[in-house]
């Protein structure tokens, strides 16, 4: 695919992500949704990448759904509005089971959908001159869609609390309820941002990919299930190529050769 709302670049095992309309603030409309899903799917197949690193060009992060789609939908049939939406649903669905890790870098204002996508993200490091809101109130709607991934980063009462005002909050706060994992200066987003990504990339393909699974698979278990179940998923891992390199690497103190089998 011929992207024409991001950018795909591969370096270093890290596949970097630019949503980049910044012109119009990197809405999230169904051409870039499409995008990303290729991109993606494209990461997930190539070998060569291990980390996903996304972020905005320009000023913006991203400002959320894309408000021409928005007005265009207000004059729908429910039942189309409703299969319209539905592509959001799958796209963060498809965004949780990632088994790459997604980092976000946050370099500017996060609002709606926007702010949803640093939620889906594994990890997220913000500019200290990001801002994020959830701000669907304002404008006699709700953050449906979203809800669910913002709720798991961030817990009932915070999402509720930025839900149902609709305020905007600062990256130092969005550190301190748990939205994002790190702020640093401005000018230093991208390499920190970076150096998070190829520090994740640097250790073992399948033990970073079968603990994204670990991680997802075990989420809505219950504590006996979740043990028993990963249990099972530890066994596997410990059959893996990257485990007996891993073991072999540190008795012979060298860095590991990973293979990602």
């Amino acid at each position: 695919m011929t992207y024409q709302t991001i950018l795909y670049e591969l370096k270093d095992h890290v596949g970097l992500i630019t949503l980049n309309q910044p012109e119009r603030r990197n809405p999230l409309g169904d051409a870039v949704i499409t995008e990303l899903l290729d991109a993606f799917t494209r990461a997930e197949q190539d070998p060569e990448v291990r980390v996903l690193l996304l972020t905005g060009a320009g000023d913006a992060f991203s400002a959320g759904g894309d408000q021409r789609e928005f007005a265009a939908r207000l004059a729908q049939p429910a039942a189309q509005t409703y299969a319209d939406g539905r592509k959001t649903g799958e796209f963060l669905i498809r965004v949780w089971k990632l088994t790459k890790p997604l980092v976000g870098a946050v370099n500017g204002g996060a609002y709606g959908g926007g702010v949803g996508m640093v939620a889906a993200c594994h990890l997220a490091v913000a500019s200290e001159k990001a801002t994020f809101g959830i701000t669907e109130i304002r404008f006699g709607l709700f953050p449906m869609t979203i809800l669910p991934v913002i709720r798991a980063a961030i817990g009932d009462r915070r999402t509720l609390d930025l839900a149902l005002t609709g305020r905007v909050i600062d990256a130092a706060e969005a550190l301190t309820i748990g939205l994002v994992s790190r702020v640093v200066p401005h000018e230093h987003l991208h390499a920190a941002a970076r150096e998070l990504a190829q520090g994740i990339a640097s250790r073992s393909p399948v033990a970073t990919r079968l603990g994204l699974i670990a991680f997802q698979e075990s989420t809505h278990m219950d504590t006996e299930t979740a043990v028993r179940h990963l249990h099972t998923l530890r066994a596997v891992l410990l059959q893996s190529e990257d485990a007996h390199e891993g073991a072999t690497a540190f008795l012979e103190k060298r860095e590991p050769n990973w293979k990602g089998r």
